[in-house]
């Protein structure tokens, strides 16, 4: 494969635009469909996080469960509370991680051109990589994973440089990276260690990054009291990496494979790249922190692989174009598929809806009893206090979410009404999803058929699948 001529500025220029066109059509999507723009809950749990740092400063933040806890405001929190001010909830919230994709799309355009790789297969990586579900979901949903993306790459981007400006500025940027995690580390590492081998030749530049690190955290951690960022997208219960089998970030089916066949094209000629990118690939496969990762290493071998298919000489030319015409199909495929399932995600109009109506029937003394994944909705559109709230931990939380599911599950109406007094429960939130298999695997089941009880119940709100009951001995 021959090296092509430098890319120029109207290539970086192009690759902004075919981000920013890509990010935008789920954010279409939903505005034809009268759908609030923001995107799952993560939203409205930095904006609730952002909104007090512009208030009190950068304190702990309180939670929002009937004990109250605290948490640190993460590095993206403070950067969205800086563009509150000026912007507003809702532009900060939908422009600030479409910005950050822009500069990552740009950054990763930008590094594979400086390692020297051919022209074509820049863009080929580039544009496989944002089209895949996790660079649009990363990039379109407010959450931490848009800042931490974008300085991962300018690490990238920077470390193999030979100026020291942009060596030293990768070594903070690393030990900045590690708010989000200590795993995050451990990638910045292994690169280094890549870099060390196939570019420098010499172990020096990767000794003094180690330890430079290893200084910094060891003198700034303590001083910060820090405790990680803990990314929303890595939590989701079964996740995985194939968005394809349901996972909500990921790659497609299509992309894997044809990753897969690059990978193993790749290897006889760079074995230590296949092998390190194996690992990693392997890894997301159990660990959703790596999602990103593999996603890059991915998109980077199925570039290959497209490549390869363009250079190599085809006895029937004919055959060369459909494969070709196949793979731009699958990829546009995957691409709209995820696009259309992305813009119905939650919240829509009919919960914003029941949320307002929950905030309209009780003040701000109310508990609500609803299911984990309907809590930040709760305690942020509606601005009441959850009974359980996931963003917890302890002994304390799962026994609260141990009598939680024994009342869901309950069908005896004293038992149930008694320990709703007694955890000072005072509403019933029940959504479409907790009826279809969330909590229950049909309505009217368990604690969703007692709330029709109308001694012990008062219905406040019934619309689209959800419901608001109050405890009417909270009315006394």
């Amino acid at each position: 494969m021959q090296r092509s001529h430098k890319l120029t500025w109207k290539a970086y220029v192009l690759i902004g635009c075919i981000a920013l066109m890509l990010m935008a059509v789920p954010i279409i999507l939903r505005f034809v469909n009268h759908a609030p723009l923001l995107i799952s809950d993560e939203p409205y749990l930095h904006l609730r996080a952002a909104n007090h740092i512009t208030q009190y400063g950068i304190t702990r933040i309180p939670g929002m469960a009937v004990d109250k806890v605290s948490f640190p405001p993460s590095p993206y929190d403070l950067l969205l509370s800086i563009m509150i001010k000026p912007l507003g909830e809702g532009i900060s919230s939908l422009i600030l991680p479409m910005i950050l994709g822009i500069i990552s799309a740009v950054l990763l355009c930008y590094m594979t051109h400086k390692a020297k790789m051919p022209r074509m297969m820049v863009m080929l990586t580039t544009l496989l990589f944002i089209s895949t579900p996790i660079f649009v979901y990363t990039s379109i949903v407010s959450d931490d994973g848009a800042l931490l993306m974008m300085l991962q790459l300018l690490f990238f981007t920077l470390y193999p440089q030979k100026k020291i400006w942009s060596f030293a500025t990768s070594i903070l940027l690393s030990a900045g990276i590690t708010l989000f995690g200590f795993a995050h580390l451990i990638i910045d590492i292994a690169y280094a260690i890549i870099v060390s081998v196939m570019l420098d030749k010499s172990a020096k530049r990767f000794v003094v990054y180690l330890f430079s690190n290893l200084f910094i955290l060891g003198l700034v951690l303590p001083l910060i009291n820090y405790e990680p960022t803990q990314l929303l997208i890595s939590t989701k219960p079964n996740a995985h990496l194939i968005t394809d089998f349901g996972s909500p970030v990921g790659v497609s089916i299509f992309l894997f494979v044809l990753g897969i066949i690059g990978a193993f094209i790749i290897a006889r000629h760079q074995l230590i790249l296949f092998c390190t990118g194996s690992i990693v690939c392997i890894t997301a496969l159990f660990s959703p922190i790596f999602y990103l990762y593999a996603t890059l290493i991915l998109s980077f071998f199925a570039a290959y692989a497209i490549l390869f298919i363009m250079t190599r000489i085809w006895v029937l030319a004919l055959v060369q174009r459909f494969t070709l015409l196949l793979i731009v199909c699958g990829i546009l495929f995957s691409f709209v598929s995820y696009s259309t399932n992305l813009a119905a995600s939650p919240p829509d109009q009919p919960m914003i809806n029941a949320l307002l109506a929950l905030s309209l029937y009780s003040n701000e003394e109310s508990v609500v009893l609803t299911s984990s994944s309907e809590e930040l909705y709760v305690q942020s559109i509606a601005k009441r206090r959850t009974y359980t709230n996931r963003q917890e931990s302890g002994q304390e939380e799962l026994e609260k979410e141990r009598i939680a599911n024994a009342v869901f599950d309950s069908y005896n109406l004293n038992a149930a009404s008694q320990i709703l007094e007694q955890q000072g429960i005072t509403h019933i939130y029940i959504t479409p999803s907790m009826t279809n298999g969330e909590v229950w695997d049909a309505p009217n089941r368990g604690l969703a058929l007692l709330v029709y009880n109308n001694e012990t119940f008062k219905s406040s709100y019934e619309s689209d699948g959800y419901g608001i009951w109050e405890l009417r001995s909270s009315l006394r």
